[in-house]
């Protein structure tokens, strides 16, 4: 088994051409049934979900590349970054990408390894920070699912 680390894709509705053949080719032969690949972030370049309802775009390609390379015995994951952080059910639903939350802790030969997004990280940006605390509180979850 092998496992496998890609962040920052910033897939957009409707990828080019060429960003759906470069993703379904790694996934296809790059990646071997039994492998883990782990999405750090930021997968889409826009990603909201509401009440099970999907925004912003057409994403049918690039989540039918997902879900077969999953349907083929892929193992994949993924954490959520500062553009998909409402990733969830929806995604889940319609790919199979199983969905960690903003962290997780992996053991790859015997060594815990943390993985993230790392936009948490960014300190000393405060007014990024006030706006990322506001976006992921449970207020405004529930803000989110009302509207």
């Amino acid at each position: 088994m092998n496992y496998f680390f890609i962040a920052d894709m910033h897939l957009m509705p409707n990828a080019d051409l060429e960003q759906q053949e470069n993703l379904e080719s790694f996934l296809s032969n790059d990646c071997s049934a039994g492998d883990e690949i782990y999405l750090l972030g930021d997968v889409f370049h826009c990603w909201f979900e509401q009440r099970g309802i999907r925004y912003v775009g057409d994403y049918s390609k690039v989540l039918d590349i997902f879900k077969t390379a999953i349907d083929s015995g892929r193992h994949i994951y993924m954490l959520i970054g500062n553009r998909d952080f409402t990733a969830g059910y929806v995604l889940e639903k319609l790919t199979g990408i199983k969905v960690l939350g903003e962290t997780s802790v992996i053991t790859v030969n015997d060594k815990r390894i943390l993985l993230t997004h790392g936009d948490f990280f960014c300190v000393g940006d405060k007014k990024y920070q006030f706006m990322r605390k506001f976006y992921m509180s449970k207020l405004f979850k529930h803000i989110w699912d009302y509207v």
